[in-house]
């Protein structure tokens, strides 16, 4: 199977990681993770093989032979020692590829992801990608439900009434966190609202900093900061150049804001990195109790001290955002009343923030290559497909013109008129390929060209059924075109006729030698073409499928195609108001329907 398509397809993995993303960002604390994970990726991925292994012990070589669990066994204990990803392919009839993946949590692998696809030979790179990044998923949300596991044991050291409330309203606020982390993945915009979040119910007053390594990389939405907050893009002069750069300072009271501002970008000889250390080490910091000798130290001058006392400056932690070792920023909360001291059991809370924090971005960046990969996929497909045209029209009237040169000589050779009638096919078919990529990109681009005139679909459709007459002969199959009255409309000629041509290809490629037939009927205000075969079939759960990108109902390499035809038929007709649709089953042929209005849709400009 090309990895273009199907279960190893490059949107589909695609897709699968963000919806894995989605699922681990919801996955209850309490959830058996490993055992629900396996049945994700199952469903996502559609491997043959997948397990959860924490030692080779573990794996009991299901659907191998002795030989391949051997092999994935030593594989599993290379993996679970080493935290390095493994490969396997297995030879045989059918081969078989294999990826053995470290799920790693806090720094230390727990256990391994086997993953594994009989008839391939080898795991195309963007799986592999996505598969890994499901494992890091699942390793930090591992992490996730130990730390929440943590604090719900902390919570149990306290007075029953007292921890109940503290555990409740962290878990909220965790919850409410986690809801505006990975609600989308313009992270930027995400961090704001958790700071917003973070202060009074965490913090009096809360700034949140990205590494320089993320400056830029950010998707910040139309929203604006409001009151109470301060969305800082310059330093000032006491700039530290190791530093990045304040995304977002909330201040319980709002008019304090300028002075949190003064205090980061210009502070004082004596004041410890925190923020840059963090970064550096990925170590988080706490002071419990900051007094007045301290603040003396941490300031400039007595101007400056005293601008550092109205701001409310007691206590504070210093977390990282990060995750698997990558830091990405540091959130800062502080605490402006010495009756409100953070302790072990605050940082604990803020470093989960933090973690979250940090999925959140790695998961921004990963979607965001994957979206840049794709468009990279589409550029190259525009250029290569126009690119081809015009050797590719040369060539077609080369061989026009060697058809014509053959039917002026009495006496030409049979075998010389059989290999230029086979050139002629193989050109209009590279033709037609040529044309559904660049077709392709169009489409995606959002460019493909209607122009509206007048068009008679009877006739456009005895035209095309005339040049396919041939290549359903050579099949096997009779042409029957039940096509009587002029049936017009406002449609674009070209485009009607791409249409038809792709579906009778489509029935005589499947029609197993069987008559196809046409026909053409009006109802009021709509026109309606049916092209029907008596071969194949499609199964009723792929009705919809085939009608989608790079999709097909048949295996590959039974039958010739890129699964492209239905999806282009399917978005000119959409662009022109109307609608096709298959009634099928497996081994009872096929009946493809459109229908089109006969009047311009809305949104169609005619052509002059």
């Amino acid at each position: 199977m090309s990895v273009e398509n199907g279960r190893l397809g490059r949107d589909s993995c695609a897709r699968g990681f963000v919806r894995a993303a989605q699922y681990f960002a919801n996955m209850l604390s309490g959830a058996d993770l490993l055992s629900e994970s396996s049945e994700l990726i199952r469903s996502i991925f559609a491997p043959d093989v997948v397990c959860f292994c924490r030692g080779p012990e573990e794996w009991t070589g299901a659907g191998t032979g002795t030989g391949t669990a051997d092999v994935l066994s030593r594989a599993i204990r290379h993996v679970i020692e080493t935290g390095l990803m493994a490969m396997e392919s297995v030879g045989g009839e059918p081969p078989a590829a294999y990826v053995v993946l470290p799920v790693t949590v806090r720094g230390r692998t727990e256990s391994a992801l086997l993953v594994g696809y009989a008839g391939e030979r080898e795991l195309p790179p963007h799986l592999l990608e996505a598969l890994l990044g499901v494992a890091a998923l699942a390793g930090a949300t591992l992490a996730r439900q130990r730390a929440d596991r943590e604090l719900l044991v902390l919570a149990e050291e306290r007075a029953a009434r007292a921890i109940a409330e503290v555990t409740e309203r962290r878990a909220r606020l965790l919850s409410e966190v986690s809801k505006a982390l990975f609600a989308s993945f313009d992270y930027e915009a995400a961090l704001v609202s958790v700071a917003r979040l973070l202060v009074p119910a965490l913090a009096d007053w809360c700034a949140v900093e990205l590494g320089a390594v993320e400056l830029g990389d950010g998707e910040l939405g139309d929203g604006e900061l409001g009151d109470g907050e301060l969305g800082d893009g310059e330093l000032g002069d006491g700039e530290l150049p190791e530093v990045g750069r304040d995304l977002a300072i909330v201040h319980a009271d709002p008019a304090k804001i300028e002075l949190v501002r003064e205090l980061r970008a210009r502070p004082g000889p004596d004041v410890p990195r925190g923020a840059a250390r963090v970064m550096a080490t990925g170590e988080p910091q706490l002071h419990p109790e900051i007094g007045g000798s301290l603040l003396a130290d941490w300031t400039r001058d007595p101007r400056h001290l005293r601008a550092a006392s109205s701001c409310g400056i007691a206590s504070a932690m210093i977390v990282p955002m990060g995750v698997h070792g990558t830091v990405h920023g540091a959130i800062t909360l502080v605490s402006g009343e010495p009756r409100r001291r953070f302790g072990p059991e605050d940082l604990a809370l803020a470093e989960e923030i933090g973690r979250r924090a940090g999925t959140a971005i790695e998961n921004a960046r990963l979607y965001r290559e994957a979206r840049e990969a794709i468009g990279v996929r589409d550029q190259f497909l525009a250029i290569a497909s126009h690119e081809l045209k015009t050797p590719l029209t040369a060539l077609m009237l080369v061989i026009d013109g060697a058809e014509r040169a053959l039917d002026r000589i009495p006496d030409a050779p049979t075998s010389m008129r059989s290999k230029i009638a086979a050139l002629s096919r193989q050109g209009q078919r590279l033709t037609h390929l040529v044309t559904d990529l660049l077709d392709v990109a169009r489409i995606q681009s959002g460019h493909l060209g209607i122009s509206i005139e007048q068009v008679d679909l009877s006739a456009v459709t005895r035209e095309v059924a005339e040049r396919h007459r041939e290549e359903a002969s050579t099949a096997g199959s009779a042409l029957e075109v039940a096509v009587g009255e002029p049936v017009t409309g406002m449609w674009d000629r070209n485009r009607i006729d791409q249409v038809v041509s792709n579906l009778l290809s489509n029935a005589i490629k499947y029609g197993a030698g069987e008559p196809i037939s046409l026909s053409v009927e009006s109802s009021g205000e709509t026109a309606r073409l049916c092209v029907v075969d008596r071969g194949v079939g499609i199964a009723p759960e792929d009705h919809e499928r085939i009608f989608r990108r790079f999709e097909r109902a048949a295996e590959s390499g039974v039958f010739p195609g890129m699964g492209l035809g239905l999806w282009i038929a399917r978005e000119i007709v959409t662009q022109l108001g109307g609608s096709i649709r298959v009634e099928s089953r497996r081994g009872g042929g096929a009946r493809f329907i459109m229908d089109l209005p006969v009047r311009p849709s809305p949104g169609v400009t005619p052509s002059s």
